[in-house]
């Protein structure tokens, strides 16, 4: 289903190009909220619009219930987004998420590289390190280890700015 999702999701943007920012893209499917004022009054309770992309609006919400559900700091925007309100807590936390997940898509695409979660790469190395560390007691091998572990480190933090 995330594939189907993502596929979708790249067919109904076409070329990134056509969008000069995020905001653009997410009024495209459909993501953005109707403003309701009159003279100074700004109504704060308003729908979402739906005068968007209908299909890139469903392979986008679909896609974002796929990530909060594997992706920690997405996960917890979603239950803080759930909660701070009581009526429409899913669908308006979904859309606020699937929002979030938009501009995600737009800087990945515009910039041309993959996502790579750096919280979880750094607990891996971290395992790695002291897995392979651990059998180095008191031995010059365990600072070469180190190293190589540090310059890896920091090789990957650059590769994801």
């Amino acid at each position: 289903m995330v594939l189907f999702s993502l596929l979708g999701i790249i067919a109904e943007i076409g070329f990134i190009s056509r969008f000069p920012k995020e905001e653009k893209l997410a009024k495209f499917a459909g993501l953005c909220w109707r403003k309701r004022q009159s003279g100074k009054f700004t109504a704060n309770n308003t729908f979402i619009t739906k005068a968007g992309n209908k299909y890139l609006r469903y392979y986008l919400l679909e896609a974002t219930g796929s990530v909060i559900r594997s992706n920690d700091d997405y996960r917890m925007f979603y239950q803080k987004k759930y909660n701070e309100v009581s009526r429409f807590q899913h669908k308006r936390a979904l859309a606020l998420t699937a929002r979030k997940f938009v501009r995600l898509i737009f800087s990945m695409l515009q910039k041309n590289q993959l996502y790579i979660d750096t919280q979880k790469e750094m607990v891996k190395l971290t395992y790695f390190y002291m897995r392979h560390c651990s059998h180095f007691q008191n031995s010059p091998f365990k600072k070469m280890f180190f190293w190589r572990f540090i310059k890896y480190a920091l090789f990957i933090i650059n590769v994801l700015k």
